[in-house]
């Protein structure tokens, strides 16, 4: 059975093909349209989006350190703990921080 790729989403695609077989035909094909590239890559992106924030919550529940995370990840521990801080101590540090620590603008 041959898919038209251009008209597929990633969500919508035959159960005969993998979400990374779609995205490489979809990027590879002759009439790749962006926009559908665009939304395909958007697609991976919250999901991947999503893996990070799970695996995150599951290295801190085994003591990880922000620092580690952020290693992990390439990036650094305040980044990782921007962007993952979730419990309520720690969102309640980071209200704090941002309040009592940011410069005002002028």
């Amino acid at each position: 059975m041959t898919i038209d790729i251009r008209q597929a989403t990633l969500t919508n695609v035959s159960k005969e093909l993998s979400a990374w077989e779609a995205w490489d035909r979809l990027i590879h094909g002759r009439d790749a349209d962006p926009l559908e590239v665009l939304r395909a890559a958007s697609q991976f992106q919250r999901y991947f989006d999503a893996v990070e924030g799970a695996a995150a919550k599951a290295a801190r529940s085994e003591g990880r350190t922000w620092d580690e995370i952020g290693q992990a990840l390439g990036v650094s521990r305040q980044a990782v703990w921007e962007r993952f801080a979730t419990s309520e101590h720690e969102q309640l540090r980071k209200i704090t921080l941002e309040r009592f620590c940011s410069w005002p603008r002028r």
